[in-house]
């Protein structure tokens, strides 16, 4: 298997304090970074939650919590995640 070499650009500075010299290295990586774009998403997420309701008989519980009525017990787990929509910057997706 032949043998790869790989180039690294290397700067070379006479620096005499060391604050500055941070001040360069931030500098240097900084511009060695790629620039991050921000994405908003519209996600839709499906969850099993807990609920609970006061009634006189299991129908009326029933319909109930069909209506939206009763207590948030507990945060459930997450069950199913799908994204909805993307947009690039600072907007609403």
């Amino acid at each position: 298997m032949p043998l790869r070499f790989r180039f690294v650009r290397v700067r070379i500075f006479k620096v005499k304090s060391l604050p500055k010299m941070i001040r360069i290295a931030q500098r240097i990586m900084a511009a060695e970074r790629p620039q991050l774009k921000t994405f908003h998403a519209t996600m839709l997420v499906t969850r099993a939650e807990q609920w609970w309701v006061e009634a006189a008989t299991l129908e009326e519980a029933q319909a109930l919590l069909a209506s939206g009525a009763g207590h948030h017990a507990a945060l459930g787990e997450c069950v199913h995640v799908e994204l909805d929509g993307l947009v690039e910057g600072a907007g609403e997706a």
